[in-house]
């Protein structure tokens, strides 16, 4: 997937080969590999998603839109974090719909897209959001839950510095284990490193 999204991206060759060294050579496709859980699932959907985004920019017929919402919606069904997707295709749909208006000439030239739009949405909606609607009526939780982390918590990191977590290089973390420690562990450019390479446990 990811070497047929790097093939019609236009990158170059050069750059696809690096890209796909980094696919095919990085740890944590590795580890990922080895894991029977929704992670891997959702990763495979996620890469066949922006292919199909790509597609649909090049060529937004009635079959991209449909398979980009069946991608989609799959990958938030496997993972809700799936869902970083929804802006940056928004996005992409912004953008061409500017372009087919200028194209075009108005309304009248981009009616077709927005109703292969409207068929994107009726496939997607209902296969990512299903299960937390189902949660909705069945059990009154709210859309978008996330269960509160109290001050006692172990994980939590609220009386750490916003600087130190968020900047790459202003802590500590660099030193010391190579493992992730999520009590530990609060700079979020060193955990990506380490989980990434390592995996998401110590040994």
């Amino acid at each position: 997937v990811a070497w047929r999204f790097l093939c019609i991206s236009g990158i170059g060759r050069r750059a696809t080969l690096a890209a796909m060294a980094v696919f095919c050579l990085h740890p944590t496709f590795y580890v990922m590999g080895g894991s029977m859980n929704n992670d891997d699932f959702m990763l495979l959907l996620f890469f066949s998603s922006l292919l199909y985004l790509l597609r649909w920019y090049q060529n937004p017929g009635w079959k991209n839109s449909l398979l980009l919402g069946v991608c989609i919606g799959c990958a938030m069904m496997a993972k809700t974090s799936a869902a970083l997707l929804a802006p940056v295709a928004a996005v992409v749909f912004l953008i061409k719909l500017c372009q087919l208006w200028r194209q075009r000439g108005g309304l009248r030239g981009v009616l077709p897209i927005v109703g292969r739009l409207a068929a994107f949405g009726a496939v997607s909606l209902p296969l990512g959001l299903w299960y937390p609607i189902r949660n909705l009526i069945a059990f009154g939780q709210p859309l978008g839950y996330v269960a509160k982390i109290g001050e006692d918590a172990a994980i939590y990191c609220g009386r750490v510095p916003l600087l130190y977590r968020l900047l790459p290089f202003v802590s500590d973390a660099w030193q010391g284990q190579l493992y992730c420690d999520p009590f530990e562990d609060y700079n979020i450019a060193a955990y990506l490193a380490r989980c990434s390479v390592f995996g998401e446990s110590g040994y």
